[in-house]
């Protein structure tokens, strides 16, 4: 990106088989910035492997990067964030792990060589815990439908950020259709 360009990325996964995906972006102009919002649903024994690299080369320049998703089944997921050297970066992820046999990796990494750098990265990983679960079950809502809720509120938050009708609802029908 030269100075003061933007790019934003929404990439929403929900599928079969496995996936592998790589972002690269090279902030090279003063003021540019880089986001991405992506989001995913790792069902049965699919692999999803995504490296997301964010070079911040100009000065002043800002990428933000945020992952949602969800893992059941035997799914697997890892997911590599690289911001290197930005001025402004921050990096965040949630998964959702249902199922004893799911497997998930995340690895953030911030790597500074500039005194003027403001960076962060996080990860929240867990289970619905036994409160919500007991809130969805008081309403007659079962665990698999409760987890199927979360999961679909969390992918549909990314979905929403496509901005295009038509897509938005492709993205949806294949999210009920892995959910079923």
């Amino acid at each position: 990106l030269s100075d003061n360009a933007s790019f934003e990325i929404v990439q929403v996964f929900v599928g079969r088989g496995s996936l592998y995906d790589g972002i690269r972006t090279e902030l090279i102009g003063n003021n540019s910035a880089f986001t991405a919002d992506i989001g995913y649903l790792g069902a049965k024994k699919q692999n999803i492997d995504i490296n997301l690299i964010s070079n911040h080369i100009g000065k002043k320049t800002n990428s933000g990067i945020r992952v949602d998703g969800a893992l059941k089944d035997e799914a697997s997921k890892l997911f590599r964030g690289s911001i290197d050297s930005g001025s402004v970066g921050a990096e965040t992820e949630n998964v959702l792990l249902l199922g004893e046999d799911v497997r998930n990796k995340t690895i953030p990494l911030i790597l500074c060589a500039e005194e003027d750098v403001n960076g962060s990265h996080g990860a929240t990983i867990g289970e619905l815990d036994e409160e919500t679960l007991f809130y969805y079950a008081s309403r007659g809502i079962d665990k698999k439908n409760a987890e199927d809720i979360m999961t679909k509120g969390r992918i549909e938050v990314i979905i929403r950020k496509i901005n295009d009708e038509d897509t938005e609802k492709l993205a949806e029908e294949q999210l009920e259709e892995v959910l079923q």
